[in-house]
């Protein structure tokens, strides 16, 4: 009878185990064809993301006819309902974008093909990894300290005080 018991409950420990896994996945793959894959960025202004990203396919038909693949952020346009590009640009093998949004709202970073200058074959497409981060990464925080002579102490209250005001603006935009 307990045997019976665990049997059923296999099932929901394969999901944990296969949930846990998934978890530890850095960034999505997904495959940019002709047109382009958005993703929505709901966050209050004045926070800066990352879109960070890596476009293995290199050495395909994609590169050889020289299509690139364009990142581009969208801010939302209080003067109409349409979305306002803000950022644009053409992408390398792996790398990342910043960008610190100027407004509330929904913010969008698309992933497109240009291919303005060839045709692409129909069944084109470009594997394309993306991982969006929000805040300032170590890197830009480690830059930021070399330029202005900061010792590790004021580099630390420097991401306390920056983290402090991202809450606050997450909490007061959540109202």
């Amino acid at each position: 009878m307990t045997l019976m018991k665990w049997r059923g409950h296999v099932p929901v420990l394969e999901l944990l185990v296969l949930l846990s896994v998934v978890n530890v996945a850095d960034a999505l793959y997904f495959n940019v064809k002709e047109d382009h894959r958005c993703f929505l960025v709901d966050v209050p202004k004045q926070t800066t993301f990352r879109a960070e990203y890596e476009s293995p396919d290199t050495t395909d038909v994609m590169v050889t006819r020289r299509a690139k693949t364009i990142v581009a952020f969208y801010e939302p346009d209080p003067t109409s309902s349409n979305n306002k590009l803000v950022k644009k640009e053409p992408t390398s093998q792996k790398g990342a974008l910043s960008f610190t949004t100027q407004q509330n709202g929904a913010h969008w970073v698309c992933v497109s093909l240009d291919s303005s200058n060839y045709a692409l074959p129909n069944d084109a497409s470009m594997r394309f990894a993306l991982k969006i981060t929000m805040g300032t990464s170590h890197e830009e925080y480690q830059n930021l300290a070399k330029k202005n002579q900061m010792d590790d102490l004021h580099l630390e209250i420097m991401k306390l005080r920056d983290r402090v005001g991202a809450i606050q603006r997450n909490q007061d935009y959540a109202k």
